[in-house]
């Protein structure tokens, strides 16, 4: 499911100007803390709404239902990180 993503983010055109750029340091990190708890948060929020949507799914219905509203539910928020890291 994270393939049709990657590869339409893998072709988008790079930066203006990325070639001008000087390289980091090596002292630099590769992931600075901001960019990680962003990560994070996002994590958690797919995390807890996936869980509540298989959870909800659990007690209203089959199994299958539930494991297929979870699933459909992860997807979509791999879609919507996908518009928000081209942003």
């Amino acid at each position: 499911m994270d393939g049709p993503p990657a590869v339409s983010r893998a072709l988008d055109s790079p930066r203006q100007g990325i070639m001008l750029e000087p390289p980091r340091s090596r002292s630099e990190t590769i992931l600075p803390g901001a960019r990680l708890m962003r990560i994070l948060r996002f994590s958690v929020t797919m995390m807890a709404g996936t869980l509540t949507v298989l959870y909800c799914g659990m007690h209203t219905g089959s199994t299958e239902r539930a494991l297929t509203m979870a699933f459909t539910t992860f997807v979509l928020f791999q879609f919507v990180t996908l518009f928000s890291a081209r942003n």
